[in-house]
């Protein structure tokens, strides 16, 4: 009984981070800044997210931030990883693509 108490007071004060999977609509609206993409690369840059950021370092959900964010801390995070241009590229359409409003 106590341990079910302890597992649940711990689960309740956890704050789950959500990377939700990338849609049409999410495509359309980052066309106009990456004319390239599609949902294919936006679902391939959040594997990509998923797989090599966060081995490093705990992951943000992309809509905790803005684009300018996103753009001014993926290159330098890339080149630390040595992860690929094309790779960084996919990785930053799909954050940018989940990103907090303006």
């Amino acid at each position: 009984m106590v341990v079910v108490s302890v597992l649940l007071a711990v689960g309740a004060c956890s704050k789950e981070v959500s990377f939700p999977d990338a849609s049409e609509g999410d495509v359309k609206r980052i066309q106009e800044k990456f004319p390239e993409a599609s949902l294919d690369k936006l679902q391939k840059g959040k594997a990509l997210y998923l797989a090599n950021c966060g081995s490093c370092h705990r992951l943000y959900a992309p809509s905790s931030k803005l684009d300018d964010y996103w753009e001014s801390i993926v290159p330098p995070m890339a080149d630390k990883a040595r992860i690929s241009e094309e790779e960084e590229a996919l990785i930053l359409q799909y954050l940018i693509a989940k990103s907090k409003p303006e």
